[in-house]
């Protein structure tokens, strides 16, 4: 479980600061290639958290949005209550 947070987090921040990057240099041509490699890392986490059970998924929303506030970040799984 530990693991498995560690690399969702990882994931998630590798990907916002690659967006961000992206936003700050909207001109330059390159972007797009390093955002998409980081995708398949980011969806194969996220594949990994919805296949954890949804009161394990509420903790690790919890922690990880404490750990990037003031941003905050939802997957919604299938079978999630409505938000």
């Amino acid at each position: 479980m530990k693991k498995f947070y560690a690399q969702f987090v990882l994931a998630f921040a590798i990907l916002i600061t690659l967006v961000s990057i992206c936003i700050g240099l909207s001109g330059i041509t390159g972007c797009a290639s390093v955002t998409s490699a980081v995708a398949p890392q980011v969806a194969s986490a996220v594949q990994k958290y919805c296949a954890t059970p949804l009161a394990e998924r509420q903790v690790i929303r919890a922690q990880v949005n404490t750990l990037i506030s003031p941003a905050t970040i939802r997957v919604t799984c299938p079978g999630d209550p409505a938000p």
